[in-house]
C-alpha cells in the first residue's frame, strides 16, 4: 500500500514525496532506489528551472537592447533626413546667390566698379559652397582618408593668426568683437598647419555665429597650467550656450540641437566632429564646456614637442 501510494505521488509530480525503505528486503531496496529516483528528478527539475530563467533574463536582455539599437537607428534615420534636408538649403542657398549676381551683371551695360562687386559677391557665394562640400567629402571620406595629415614641427600660433584673419571678416559682419590673448614665449608642437587652421577656424566659426550683435569672443593661448608640456587654446563666447543634454552629443555626426537651429538655420553639425577627430589624430583633443544661456568655451589641447619643451628649459 505505502508503494502504491508513493507511486501516485510521483505520477502527480510531488517529487519530495519518499518510499519508506524498511520492511522486507526487497521492498526497502525498491523503496530506496524510487527515492533516489525521486531525488534526481528533483533536482533536474531545479537546474531546468534555472535554465528557463537564465533563457528568460538574456532573451528579456537582447530584447532591450534590440529596443535600443532600434530606436537609435531611428534617430540615426531622423538625422540622415535633416542632414539632407540641411545640406540641401545650404547649397541651394550660395548657387541662387551665385545665379542671381551673374543674372544681373549680364543685363545690360555696368561700370566696372557694379561687376568687381558682383564678382566679389560670386567668390564669397562660391568660396561658401565650396567650404561646404569639402566638409560634405570629408565626412564622406573613410577614417583613414579623413586622417591622413603631413605632421611637421611647427609654431601653432601660425595657424590661429591666419584663423583669426580668416575669420575677422565674419566677426565684423555680426558685430561680434574678438578679444585675443596670445602668449608670445616659444612653443612648438607636431601637427599639419592646414589642418590645424582648419580645426582653429571651425571652432572660431561656431563661437562668433552663435554670439548675438554686440557680443565678444574672447581668444586666450598659451601654455596650459592644469597640463604641464601642453600648449592650450581657449575660445569663449558669450552667446546661447549649450544645454547638457545637447552638450553629450555635439561631435555626433550631423546633430544640431534645437537651440542652436532656432539661432542659425543654416548649418550641417560636421563642424565639431571634424574638428575633434583632426585634433586627436594630431595628438590632441577637444572639450567644450558651456551651461544654457551662458556662452561656451572650446578648448583644443596639443602636445608641445621634445624641441619646445627643452627651449623652453633653456
Amino acid at each position: 500500500a505505502a508503494m502504491s501510494d508513493g507511486a501516485k505521488a510521483f505520477e502527480q509530480g510531488r517529487l519530495d514525496h519518499r518510499m519508506p525503505e524498511r520492511g522486507f528486503l526487497e521492498f526497502a531496496h525498491l523503496g530506496a532506489s524510487m527515492n533516489h529516483m525521486a531525488a534526481e528528478l528533483s533536482a533536474r527539475r531545479e537546474q531546468e528551472a534555472e535554465l528557463r530563467a537564465g533563457l528568460e533574463v538574456q532573451v528579456a536582455t537582447r530584447t532591450e537592447e534590440l529596443e535600443v539599437a532600434l530606436a537609435e537607428l531611428r534617430q540615426v534615420e531622423a538625422r540622415r533626413r535633416q542632414l539632407l534636408g540641411d545640406i540641401s538649403h545650404e547649397l541651394r542657398t550660395p548657387m541662387t546667390a551665385i545665379r542671381g549676381e551673374a543674372e544681373v551683371a549680364l543685363r545690360g551695360r555696368k561700370s566696372m566698379d557694379d561687376y568687381r562687386e558682383a564678382l566679389q559677391r560670386i567668390t564669397q557665394a562660391s568660396g561658401q559652397m565650396g567650404a561646404l562640400i569639402e566638409d560634405l567629402l570629408m565626412m564622406a571620406r573613410s577614417d583613414a582618408e579623413l586622417l591622413h595629415l603631413n605632421l611637421s614641427d611647427m609654431d601653432p600660433r601660425q595657424a590661429l593668426e591666419e584663423a583669426i584673419a580668416t575669420l575677422s571678416p565674419v566677426a565684423h559682419v555680426r558685430e561680434v568683437e574678438l578679444r585675443i590673448a596670445i602668449d608670445d614665449g616659444f612653443v612648438r608642437v607636431s601637427a599639419d598647419g592646414q589642418r590645424l587652421q582648419q580645426v582653429m577656424a571651425l571652432l572660431l566659426d561656431n563661437a562668433i555665429r552663435y554670439s548675438q550683435p554686440g557680443g565678444v569672443v574672447e581668444i586666450v593661448a598659451g601654455p596650459s597650467a592644469d597640463e604641464p608640456g601642453t600648449w592650450r587654446l581657449e575660445i569663449r563666447d558669450h552667446g546661447i550656450g549649450i544645454a547638457d543634454v545637447d552638450l553629450a552629443r555635439v561631435f555626433e555626426r550631423g546633430y544640431r540641437s534645437a537651440a542652436a537651429r532656432a539661432h542659425r538655420a543654416d548649418g550641417t553639425g560636421l563642424g565639431l566632429p571634424i574638428a575633434k577627430a583632426l585634433a586627436e589624430r594630431q595628438g590632441g583633443g577637444i572639450t567644450l564646456r558651456s551651461e544654457k544661456g551662458q556662452g561656451v568655451s572650446a578648448i583644443l589641447t596639443l602636445p608641445c614637442t621634445t624641441n619646445a619643451l627643452l627651449e623652453g628649459v633653456d
